[in-house]
């Protein structure tokens, strides 16, 4: 009789210890989401009260609650091997209640560490059994958040008197959702033509911006939605061909420039999350003084709409995000008239002068640059040429038309009142024009029985839009 009394103690001895064991070993698993707009605003997220080890039989009223972790990161789980760990210290607990007692003024919030247990309670309040919750707090901030799953093992221990934890093991799963979501929310450029020296030698540039959001490597496409600029003219009576699209080129640092085109094209590839997963790309447009000459003279607005797509690198990892704008290029109005040699002289030295008259050609003597069709207008400034005694001559006399070979002027018979000798001519950059000047014979006798002399008028050439 005595025997199987024994026997029965030791079996629910046996019993009860294997239960303890098997309630110590138990995993209870914890899944933290981060929500996207925490990651977007770098602010930290609180997982609250979620519930996990228990507090069973205390005799002990200061009891000592820590924490330690099973690994020395929390590893990636579910996603590419090759994606870092999250650091132990983005994660924190801080105990919420202990049963029906809530410590949030008495708990301590730690991060765990996998060398030491730390102390999340120290027994500064009175608790009874029950459950233990816990606030999880991931610290979002300063850190390049990659799409996946994160796992670590969390263990709770208990420094008590005849106390235990039960399932003290945490399985925390922290899960980072995969994105791609823009920040620029258009593609919108102007590229501001001012002045004659884009045309010459500068060109005309202009940075964009195209920031986005992400938690996974991405690349950056570019295209064009039309094959040609539209134009929008200055002046519509003047035929002007629409411009390839090709002549725009588009760079983001450290990537190579592209000309977009109605096919997607890579102006960033394998861009790498970063830190704080905002990335901000600062394209650069570029239209060179060569093609500005050759393409986008005539003053006026060009616009070629663009589209940029935000893909991931590896396929269906997240939504591609895209944005759409227009590359404006907005030529303004400018002419230039430069008169290359400021003095003219038409010599009457010998009989043969008089009697056949003088003339003289200055090569290149008018440079004209305008954006705009234009006019050319030339005057005297009085209706006499006036020698330094008083006396004069008419201006009359002199005859101005374009150099032999030199197209595009009328000739015209100076007078006081502005005269066109180039109409309506086309916009140019730096067009040459020679003129020549010349007295006729059959008003060279006019000359006779003058007072020699130097005789002079200040001649004014004018552009202006027709």
């Amino acid at each position: 009789m005595i025997l199987k009394l024994l026997k029965k103690k030791l079996y629910t001895l046996l019993s009860l210890f294997c239960s303890l064991v098997l309630a110590s070993t138990a995993v209870a698993q914890v899944t933290i989401n981060l929500p996207e707009p925490n990651i977007r605003t770098q602010s930290d997220y609180t997982a609250e009260a979620i519930g996990g080890p228990s507090l069973n039989a205390l005799l002990s009223l200061v009891p000592t609650i820590s924490i330690k972790s099973n690994l020395a990161n929390f590893p990636i789980s579910i996603g590419a091997a090759s994606i870092p760990a999250v650091p132990l210290n983005r994660f924190f607990v801080k105990i919420y209640s202990i049963g029906s007692l809530v410590l949030l003024g008495s708990s301590t919030e730690q991060f765990p560490s996998n060398t030491e247990a730390k102390p999340v309670y120290g027994g500064l309040a009175s608790v009874t059994p029950g459950p233990i919750k816990s606030n999880y707090r991931i610290q979002i901030g300063g850190y390049a958040w990659h799409a996946g799953t994160f796992s670590n093992t969390i263990v709770f221990s208990l420094t008590a008197l005849l106390g235990s934890i039960g399932s003290p093991n945490q399985l925390i799963n922290i899960v980072v959702p995969p994105f791609i979501t823009m920040e620029t929310s258009t593609a919108d450029i102007a590229l501001n033509v001012t002045s004659l020296d884009q045309f010459r030698s500068t060109g005309v540039t202009a940075n964009g911006n195209l920031n986005y959001f992400t938690t996974v490597n991405t690349n950056v496409r570019l295209k064009s939605t039309a094959a040609n600029f539209s134009f929008n003219k200055t002046y519509p009576n003047l035929p002007v061909p629409v411009n390839a699209s090709s002549l725009l080129n588009v760079k983001i640092p450290a990537f190579a420039a592209v000309n977009p085109t109605t096919t997607d094209q890579n102006v960033a590839t394998s861009v790498a999350v970063p830190i704080g997963n905002k990335n901000l790309n600062t394209p650069t447009y570029t239209i060179t003084a060569a093609n500005l000459k050759s393409n986008f003279l005539q003053a006026g607005i060009y616009t070629l709409p663009i589209t940029y797509s935000i893909p991931p690198v590896t396929a269906n990892e997240a939504t591609t995000a895209s944005v759409s704008g227009n590359t404006t290029i907005n030529v303004a109005s400018i002419s230039e008239l430069i008169v290359s040699q400021p003095a003219v002289k038409l010599i009457f030295g010998t009989t043969n002068d008089y009697k056949n008259g003088v003339s003289i050609t200055m090569s290149n003597h008018l440079s004209v640059s305008s954006t705009v069709p234009y006019d050319i207008t030339v005057k005297a400034s009085g209706a006499n040429l006036t020698s330094a005694s008083g006396n004069t001559l008419p201006v009359n006399l002199i005859r101005i038309e374009g150099a032999a070979g030199q197209a595009g002027i009328t000739p015209i018979t100076l007078s006081a009142t502005a005269q066109k000798i180039v109409s309506a001519s086309a916009p140019a950059i730096d067009r040459q024009l020679s003129i020549k000047y010349s007295i006729p014979s059959a008003q060279a006798a006019q000359l006779l029985n003058k007072a020699g002399g130097d005789y002079t008028t200040t001649v004014t050439y004018t552009i202006v839009a027709p």
